[in-house]
């Protein structure tokens, strides 16, 4: 089994899409621990609280059968910072806080490549 997490309406072949939109859930997961080939979490990880995406990835490599793959993408704050006090016209309020269409549309955590390298080390 292969999960894209956070999927929205996107399809992507040999995943099986989930998203909180559809009532899913991306934490914790149903399913067994070691029953997951891959995990694919595309801007998702930011919307957890900083104090629980620890929690988040250890749960989710968990999941993971031996051998099985963590793919993760967020925002990077560095580069966004760096973009902004360089004065590039970026959306710096959507990078950073999320787009705030709806409930679920918040960042709780930002990321650069030290921390998420350390959270998925330690994890």
């Amino acid at each position: 089994m292969r999960l894209n997490l956070g999927a929205g309406d996107s399809v992507i072949d040999g995943f099986e899409p989930r998203d909180i939109k559809r009532g899913d859930s991306l934490y914790p997961l149903p399913d067994p621990d070691a029953s997951i080939e891959e995990i694919r979490a595309s801007h998702v990880l930011e919307h957890f609280s900083h104090t629980e995406v620890s929690a988040v990835i250890n749960h989710w490599v968990r999941k993971l059968s031996p051998g099985g793959r963590l793919r993760i993408a967020v925002p990077d704050f560095e580069q966004i910072a760096r973009d902004y006090l360089d004065g590039k016209p970026i959306n710096i309020q959507g990078y950073v806080f999320g787009g705030h269409v709806d409930a679920d549309d918040r960042h709780g955590c930002g990321f650069d490549r030290e921390l998420l390298t350390e959270l998925l080390i330690n994890a």
